[in-house]
């Protein structure tokens, strides 16, 4: 449309002439304006955050900034395309026989217990594979991790991995589908009635309130960076709000002594609560 209008703007009507034309966007510009009460210093004047000056110039290391060492390896999550159903079996080979793919892992290969749950938390009621080892619950699940030279090779050769399932459910996507259909596996009594009755209550007030999907705002994405330490333990530098849930995460799937762990972690990159639980996945991957 808008190249039909630039052929000839001259022959295009005043109101539509402008659809054909580059859109100039000049320098934004910003300020505000706030009132203060010098009676009462330092209280309403500005001050600015701790780090903002090296956030802003980009001499704050996050995560993701770690310089990378010359044996570093990369991986990515081989995830399932169909959900629920019943995991049959994985074959990597095809993408293992890429140059500079490393390995495949899987729930059977992890030496200790396969959760990145450890402790029952108000958080997470049930138990929460790292790996999905026989029932696929959603598509998007995680049944193992490629290991590559490259992040890019890593996240290709994932795509490659074949997943076979078989006795393929219809998915529940909404949960009062879930209530209708007294699903016992996605409903749980979280909170149970007083022991002491409550006084009479005047007013009842009854509703429905449905909250959708969020996408993932935070600028920082999900990222962990594991060394070697030199007494033989491990040094993480995760990106999670829960550092204590990581360490108990690795210590249970690697079958190794918390104290073995050391956890590294100088700021996050955004988290709103969005890193709380679900960085000991990525951790314990």
């Amino acid at each position: 449309y808008r190249v039909v209008l630039s052929l000839c703007p001259e022959r295009v009507k005043s109101e539509f002439r402008s659809g054909g034309m580059d859109i100039t966007r000049p320098l934004s510009s910003g300020k505000q304006e706030f009132d203060s009460d010098s009676s009462r210093p330092p209280l309403y004047q500005p001050f600015p955050k701790l780090e903002s000056l090296i956030q802003c110039s980009g001499e704050a290391e996050y995560v993701y900034d770690i310089p990378t060492i010359g044996c570093e390896l990369y991986a990515a999550f081989v995830i399932t395309k169909h959900g629920p159903a019943t995991l049959q079996g994985l074959d990597p080979s095809k993408a293992l026989m890429l140059p500079g793919v490393v390995a495949f892992f899987s729930a059977k290969d992890i030496p200790g217990e396969n959760t990145f749950t450890p402790r029952p938390q108000f958080f997470f009621p049930d138990n929460e594979l790292v790996f999905a080892d026989k029932e696929i619950l959603f598509a998007g699940q995680q049944v193992g991790i490629i290991v590559a030279k490259t992040q890019e090779l890593a996240d290709l050769a994932a795509e490659l991995v074949l997943i076979h399932c078989k006795d393929k459910k219809r998915p529940v996507l909404d949960v009062r589908e879930a209530v209708k259909n007294q699903d016992t596996s996605r409903i749980f009594l979280s909170f149970t009635k007083p022991l002491i009755p409550t006084p009479a209550v005047y007013k009842i007030v009854k509703g429905d309130f449905k909250m959708e999907s969020q996408y993932h705002f935070m600028m920082e994405t999900l990222t962990c960076v594991t060394y070697p330490a030199e007494d033989g333990g491990l040094d993480i530098y995760c990106a999670t709000q829960w550092q204590q849930q990581v360490q108990e995460t690795v210590a249970l799937l690697c079958n190794i002594q918390e104290a073995s762990i050391n956890m590294k972690l100088r700021r996050l990159g955004g988290s709103y609560g969005g890193k709380l639980t679900r960085g000991a996945l990525v951790g314990g991957a």
